[in-house]
């Protein structure tokens, strides 16, 4: 199941269309719901586990006694471990995937803390293309 959501997404699906099209085959999200959550679909999609790796030191705590965890977005070095269990997908396919997602975002990343929208018209395209709002003929 794995692998059909990161060729779902490699051949142009959505995060939404992939959890509309897994609905409709039936499959159910990990917690045995009949639709998807798209958080899981985007998680799935970036997590380094799937090509047998961890990656340590994704979020952190400012002291141990508060026991409140904090997403390290760059302050704290984060250290990738090599081969901790099975791959499920090729290193080759979880790269594309990667590509892909840099390549339909909108936002990048200035600074540890900083993002930034590369347009703000993003959701007029469609596959580089723009439409005019009064183009009814061909609905996003």
């Amino acid at each position: 199941m794995i692998r059909h959501i990161f060729d779902l997404y490699l051949k142009g699906y959505s995060i939404l269309a992939i959890t509309r099209e897994l609905k409709l085959q039936g499959i159910k999200s990990p917690t045995g719901k009949e639709t998807w959550p798209k958080r899981s679909i985007e998680t799935i999609l970036t997590n380094e586990k799937y090509i047998g790796n961890s990656l340590v030191g994704k979020t952190y705590t400012h002291d141990y006694k508060e026991k409140i965890r904090y997403v390290n977005n760059g302050k704290h070095p984060k250290f990738q471990l090599a081969n901790t269990h099975p791959q499920i997908i090729s290193n080759d396919l979880f790269e594309k995937a990667q590509q892909e997602k840099e390549h339909r975002s909108n936002i990048h990343r200035i600074d540890v803390d900083k993002t930034a929208r590369k347009s703000t018209h993003y959701s007029m395209m469609l596959s580089g293309n723009t439409r005019s709002s009064s183009d009814s003929s061909n609905p996003l």
